[in-house]
């Protein structure tokens, strides 16, 4: 059996146990009962953020309606409100940047409105600015990894004049007055 299909199954069998235990929230920042170290065939690290997302696909389209797809945005943007964990908080982005690539290759089985969690996050960051200048989200590591992803992540962001939400590409906006900037 392929090994990026069996982690697959052993992710869905996870989301199925969290599901099961209303611990989406736990599942999603990769809690260690639902640590997922799987490698595929050449040795390769599977990323958690893969086989999480590809779970709530495959439970997205067998049963849709438990609606994961909302419940999966609300936990979402509820962590990113609230969560104090440098760990969680990154590894919730990395989902979020998954969500994104899968939204632009048409992979992704439902969209989220990334700009929204995004702009959650940033709230969350200037409101508790005080607990990483006093150390407790390791500074400048923390700091260092959020601007990693922050470039690495599509910026989202309404269009002048158009009144739409539309996928903005240009870097140069999330620099100057990108998601985590205050």
């Amino acid at each position: 059996m392929n090994s990026l299909f069996r982690a697959s199954l052993l992710a869905t069998k996870k989301l199925d146990l969290a599901l099961d235990h209303n611990q989406l929230d736990e599942f999603l920042c990769g809690y260690p009962v639902y640590q997922m170290d799987e490698v595929d065939e050449k040795g390769n690290e599977i990323p958690n953020s893969k086989l999480i997302m590809e779970a709530i696909y495959r439970i997205h389209n067998s049963r849709p309606e438990i609606e994961l797809d909302k419940m999966t945005f609300d936990t979402i943007k509820e962590l990113l409100k609230t969560d104090k964990s440098s760990e969680d908080i990154l590894n919730i982005l990395d989902n979020i940047e998954y969500q994104i690539e899968a939204e632009k290759s048409g992979t992704a089985t439902f969209k989220m409105n990334c700009e929204e969690l995004l702009k959650a996050l940033k709230e969350n960051l200037i409101e508790n600015k005080e607990l990483y200048e006093s150390g407790s989200y390791k500074d400048m590591e923390f700091i260092r990894m959020l601007n990693e992803k922050q470039e690495k992540m599509y910026c989202y962001a309404p269009r002048r004049g158009s009144g739409k939400q539309t996928e903005r590409t240009d870097f140069e906006h999330c620099k100057t007055g990108g998601i985590f900037r205050g």
